[in-house]
């Protein structure tokens, strides 16, 4: 029968520096690639110490002629699920007054976190009305739909409008330009006006008549450059940024202008990461599909809008940062951390080496153990070295470094791909 070597199966080194030589006075996660004519193994500095101080340990002796395959593999991202949704391009493109314009979502491995685990949940319901355009139809789901998923214990979607923000430049401080924070028609109804530049103490007041919400700052003399009307009105309010020369300075102009241009094409959805805790709970991606439920058109149920899977035009990405935490969580666990959590929960959180904000490239080495005489049967065993992609030595990156030092010992490895 087949024995597993007394060492771990399993060996997972997040490597942060390259050593000629690993003593227990290293900086933890310094490695050194060694080999001899037969074997290949690693020399790490090890966070799990005793007493809390670094520890050198050794990985297994792997025999060259027991290597499966090493693989490089680079850093790894991915960008939120995202997507669009729009009124169709047939006759329902045109708002049908008395239909029901219905958003509805189905999430996947919510919970369980099983695929098959499904949480249907509705944006929102709005039934339009006589002369509502789509710009509306837009406006009322996005509301709708945040107040719904307002009661969500996590937030599971960011939900907005596609489309331009508002933005205007103003007449007498010609360098000065006002934008809308948010996309969206609402945008139009702001107006913005600089209302003194020589009050005695500096404000933004903010008032709303028939629709239209006016903004109007009042600076002191001592502070009256476009910087200083930037930092005063974006402090007191998030309707509006402020862009110019920081260094100008800003007139009054107590007419206000009006924003204009802002536009509402479509409602935009995207993917929240979920809550991540080292070593209790994973931020396992939660993917989501939009229904626009049908209406009624010319007879006829038919879809409402719809989805584009918007996914590769996001500008949010995720690392795999957490990723590699929670491996170095549990395999230094398995390597014998055995008071770490004790004493839970008045204990202190360990913390070893990985950074969930960085991101990792990673170098696998498949191999096996193999007994002689009838203990032939192949034990798979693998081992994994964890590198910061920006980490540098000299011109190359460290994993570049390890690479070649692998290399260099006579072993063959698949370049990063």
């Amino acid at each position: 029968m087949a024995n597993f070597s007394e060492d771990q199966v399993r060996q997972f080194y997040v490597a942060t520096s390259r050593a000629a030589t690993i003593t227990n006075n290293s900086t933890a996660g310094a490695i050194k690639v060694r080999s001899s004519a037969e074997d290949l193994w690693f020399e790490y500095a090890s966070p799990n110490g005793e007493h809390g101080g670094v520890g050198v340990v050794r990985s297994d002796l792997i025999n060259k002629k027991k290597i499966d395959y090493i693989t490089a593999s680079p850093a790894r991202v991915r960008k939120l699920q995202r997507a669009i949704v729009a009124l169709d391009s047939d006759a329902s493109a045109t708002p049908i007054a008395g239909q029901d314009y219905i958003l509805r979502f189905t999430f996947f491995g919510l919970g369980l976190g099983g695929f098959e685990n499904q949480y249907i949940k509705e944006g929102g319901a709005y039934r339009a009305k006589t002369g509502d355009t789509a710009a509306i139809i837009y406006n009322k789901l996005v509301s709708l739909a945040k107040l719904n998923f307002s009661r969500e214990a996590y937030p599971l979607i960011k939900i907005g409008l596609n489309g331009a923000a508002a933005t205007v430049e103003m007449t007498t401080n010609s360098g000065v330009t006002v934008t809308a924070k948010e996309v969206g028609t609402a945008g139009n109804n702001l107006r913005f006006a600089v209302a003194s530049v020589s009050a005695d103490t500096p404000g933004v007041a903010v008032s709303t008549a028939s629709g239209v919400t006016t903004i109007k700052a009042s600076l002191t003399a001592a502070a009256t450059t476009i910087g200083d009307l930037k930092t005063l009105v974006e402090s007191a309010t998030d309707l509006v940024t402020i862009t110019g020369t920081a260094a100008t300075d800003v007139l009054a102009e107590a007419t206000a202008v009006a924003l204009v241009g802002g536009t509402s094409t479509g409602i935009v959805i995207e993917e929240v990461p979920q809550p991540w805790v080292l070593g209790k709970r994973q931020a396992d991606q939660i993917r989501f599909s939009v229904h626009t439920v049908p209406i009624n058109v010319a007879g006829s149920p038919s879809p409402w809008g719809t989805v584009t899977d918007d996914t590769a035009n996001g500008a949010v990405t995720i690392n795999n940062g957490r990723l590699t935490a929670d491996m170095e969580w549990f395999y230094i666990g398995e390597r014998a951390d055995q008071f770490r959590g004790v004493g839970y929960p008045d204990n202190f959180e360990t913390k070893y080496l990985a950074n969930p904000s960085k991101t990792y490239d990673f170098i696998d080495i498949q191999f096996y153990y193999s007994g002689d005489a009838e203990d032939v049967q192949r034990s798979k065993k693998m081992l994994t070295l964890a590198i910061p992609a920006d980490a540098m030595v000299g011109p190359d990156t460290l994993t570049e470094t390890l690479i070649d030092d692998i290399i260099a010992a006579g072993v063959t490895v698949n370049d990063l791909t």
